[in-house]
């Protein structure tokens, strides 16, 4: 006996032992319809989920990049204005009128402040 002949006896006692629960050979194939069909909505369910977990990893992503574009925002206003207080400070303000620097830097880059 080798191992198709085991599988073949074995699918027909589940096969016997599911009309004798079952009833009929209809109902047994109207229950296996039933759960091919729920098998696939199941596999249908999982792909849709597993779009959406695909899906918020753009959203983190993008999330990351705005904290790292405000992080250097804030670093590039910081040293704007220490390089203004800078200039202001005695030695520095005579020498840097002398050179033409009258303007304080902007932070935009489209505004210039002007110093009295």
């Amino acid at each position: 006996m080798t191992g198709t002949h085991v599988i073949i006896i074995f699918v027909t006692i589940v096969t016997l032992l599911a009309l004798y629960v079952f009833g009929t050979y209809r109902e047994l194939v109207a229950l296996l319809d039933r759960c091919k069909k729920a098998f696939g909505q199941f596999k249908e369910a999982e792909q849709q989920l597993a779009t959406a977990q695909n899906a918020s990893s753009p959203a983190a992503e993008i999330t990351s990049l705005e904290s790292r574009v405000a992080f250097s925002r804030q670093l590039f206003h910081d040293s704007v204005n220490n390089y203004n207080a800078y200039k202001h400070k005695s030695p520095t303000s005579v020498v840097a009128e002398l050179l033409g620097h009258r303007d304080d830097v902007s932070l935009s880059g489209f505004e210039v402040k002007h110093t009295a």
